[in-house]
């Protein structure tokens, strides 16, 4: 038998809570629901459940439900539909912009269609997991690369070897003292550990040369960033 899904319902309206639990009268074996009334509490049973999908009302008692996103560390864990009674275009796009996976504006039809709602938003959210995953997969495969190419270029050049770390350490750092977002530092993590990656056209013999460059070798060694380009 299939395990009923876990809901976790947000709502201080008690005329509202009566018509969601209506819609859901003849699914309880395909639904579990649990009632909030607060932000609180809400949040206290979050630290403890890990539900499957959360129908969140916009206006709390002691706080807006956007809210959840900001003090639940693990809210990206399971999708979170927001439920207004009004029908605004501004309202919509923070709830989205917050972490929202949908926005319903309430109504009687409305509260009467919750469980297809969370339906299809539980299919998006498998969706949105499956992304996650083959983005995390692409992300470890192109670090891998890197790593590779880094390398690489080290053992062609073993006199300034761990050049490159270091030159990414030090710029993921000044990157971070300017508030710069993640992926933001993370591009800049990738080029500064490929800043190097135009000396593999350098002759090895140059780059290991014991004694001074002349002119022609060092013309050659000062091509390599623009071979990189």
């Amino acid at each position: 038998m299939t395990k009923p899904l876990k809901v976790l319902i947000i709502e201080d309206d008690e005329s509202h809570l009566e018509l969601i639990r209506r819609s859901f009268d003849s699914l309880t074996t395909k639904f579990f629901l649990e009632f909030r009334s607060t932000l609180k509490s809400s949040l206290e049973y979050l630290q403890e459940q890990e539900p499957d999908i959360v129908l969140c009302d916009w206006n709390l008692p002691d706080g807006k439900g956007m809210d959840i996103f900001n003090n639940n560390a693990d809210h990206n864990k399971f999708p979170i539909v927001m439920m207004t009674s009004q029908g605004n275009e501004e309202l919509a796009v923070e709830a989205m912009k917050s972490g929202a996976l949908d926005y319903i504006v309430k109504s009687p039809q409305a509260f009467a269609d919750m469980p297809t709602f969370l339906r299809r938003g539980l299919r998006e959210w498998q969706h949105i997991l499956a992304r996650r995953h083959a983005e995390s997969r692409l992300r470890q495969t192109l670090m891998q690369t890197v790593e590779s190419f880094s390398m690489m270029v080290e053992k062609r050049d073993p006199y300034t070897s761990g050049h490159q770390k270091k030159v990414g350490k030090l710029a993921c750092a000044i990157a971070s003292e300017m508030n710069l977002d993640a992926e933001q530092i993370e591009g800049i993590y990738i080029a500064s550990n490929l800043h190097d990656i135009g000396k593999i056209s350098v002759p090895v013999e140059f780059l290991n040369k014991p004694g001074k460059l002349n002119d022609k070798e060092m013309d050659i060694i000062k091509l390599h960033p623009e071979t990189a380009y």
